[in-house]
């Protein structure tokens, strides 16, 4: 199989965000699986496609980045559009939705911005939640804008998270949770399934991305093996 293939079968795409995505087959008659490619998952995942292109029988860590970027590539081109909800997934790559959680769990809350902020960081030190991991605000301006776009999210998970507009100081409330069948994953603060980085820009600009994507098999796996053009 060449790399085109195994990008071609790994159906990547990119939302509206730009996050790349791989839709994968978890096993015989099972719905294939939409999977970020900022997870461990994925890279696990594109490694071990890898390891038949290689004499040594595996990819390494530099040979591997390198074909995510191009696999990156291959998105790029592809039309946008938006992943199926993983709510484990999701929720594993967003500690601050986690946090959330935590807290609709524990009764929820109304507070401002700063007293909410200081309350989520002490949520995520005391469920052992790794907010390095993930998107993480510094400050109040990025909480509410990370809170807005939790909202739908949260939603799913039977937990409703609201801005009070009118009032002031800004305010936000997470609702109270307590029936756990309200929301369809049991046990999202212990998800072992975390991101690779919480960075999802990637080094390639769109230019250079639609140039890797037009890239043959040889000159692919010359760039993987770090061979001088």
């Amino acid at each position: 199989m060449s790399f085109h293939e195994i990008a071609t079968s790994l159906e990547p795409f990119m939302n509206k965000d730009g996050e790349t995505f791989i839709v994968v087959q978890s096993g015989a008659g099972e719905r294939p699986e939409q999977v970020a490619m900022s997870s461990d998952l994925a890279r696990k995942l594109v490694r071990s496609k890898l390891c038949p292109l290689f004499t040594k029988g595996f990819a390494t860590d530099h040979e591997t980045r390198v074909a995510i970027e191009v696999i990156e590539a291959f998105a790029f081109q592809n039309p946008r559009k938006e992943a199926e909800a993983n709510l484990g997934l999701d929720m594993a790559r967003k500690p601050l939705a986690r946090a959330v959680l935590a807290i609709a769990r524990s009764g929820g809350t109304k507070k401002d911005l700063p007293q909410l902020l200081a309350m989520l960081l002490r949520t995520a030190q005391r469920h052992a939640i790794d907010f390095k991991k993930g998107p993480w605000p510094e400050n109040v301006d990025a909480l509410g804008k990370q809170l807005s776009s939790l909202i739908a999210l949260m939603e799913k998970m039977g937990v409703i998270l609201q801005r009070h507009e009118t009032e002031r100081p800004r305010t936000w409330s997470i609702s109270a949770l307590f029936d756990e069948s309200e929301a369809r994953d049991a046990d999202v603060t212990a998800v072992t399934t975390v991101p690779a980085s919480n960075n999802n820009d990637s080094d390639t600009s769109p230019s250079l991305t639609a140039q890797l994507a037009e890239l043959t098999d040889d000159d692919i796996m010359a760039q993987i093996n770090g061979d001088p053009e």
